[in-house]
């Protein structure tokens, strides 16, 4: 495998995307209804560019993408962006599932470090 390349991982309409590491990698996806194939491609970064995103302005840039790779010309990409418009209702339900799901992560990491001390038979000391 080429260095530097990454790996996307989609399961129905959820990808996600990570630098290809041979060691190890996992990958949590919400539990599907039925049997269903998962996708995975293998990317190849080729170059970058950015673009100053303003949640103030509807903006379209053109932005150069400068190609690692002396060979190849460097993209050109006409980039509009423009902050949607969220409820009130809709941005505190998002808010509330962001603060659920960041207090099941530090439970989880609570039970995963008690887990480690009892069975590495470490005491806590104060």
């Amino acid at each position: 495998v080429p260095k530097g390349c990454f790996v996307g991982v989609r399961v129905g309409e959820v990808l996600k995307q990570r630098r290809l590491d041979s060691r190890s990698a996992s990958y949590t996806f919400p539990k599907p209804d039925t049997k269903m194939n998962a996708k995975i491609d293998v990317y190849q970064h080729v170059g970058s560019g950015s673009v100053v995103i303003d949640p103030k302005f509807f903006t379209t840039d053109e932005v150069s993408i400068r190609c690692h790779d002396v060979l190849m010309q460097n993209i050109r990409l006409q980039v509009t962006s423009q902050v949607a418009q969220a409820s009130a209702e809709e941005g505190a339900g998002v808010v509330e599932e962001q603060c659920q799901r960041r207090q099941a992560a530090q439970e989880e990491n609570k039970e995963s470090a008690l887990t480690y001390l009892t069975v590495h038979g470490i005491e806590q000391t104060r």
